[in-house]
């Protein structure tokens, strides 16, 4: 079993987001912790949005800490 920390694990929602979204601003983690052979994260990312603006949206990820791969991400709705 791989031993992957927060750290690995904030590195790879990085890439994977980055990937998924090209125009990204800023990624910033509001809780990074792991739940058995899985790390949960959940965070904001702000996109680049025209030519001023910016558009914020949460998001859950989790990363399965054998494999090292994203077994799941969805963007959710900002709670009000």
């Amino acid at each position: 079993m791989s031993k992957i920390t927060a750290t690995d694990a904030e590195n790879i929602a990085r890439e994977f987001i980055g990937n998924r979204h090209p125009r990204i601003k800023t990624i910033r983690f509001t809780r990074t912790l792991r739940e058995g052979d899985v790390w949960l994260l959940e965070g904001k990312v702000w996109f680049k949005w025209a030519y001023l603006f910016t558009v914020k949206k949460p998001f859950r990820l989790r990363i399965s800490a054998e494999t090292m791969e994203v077994a799941s991400y969805e963007e959710t709705k900002e709670a009000k």
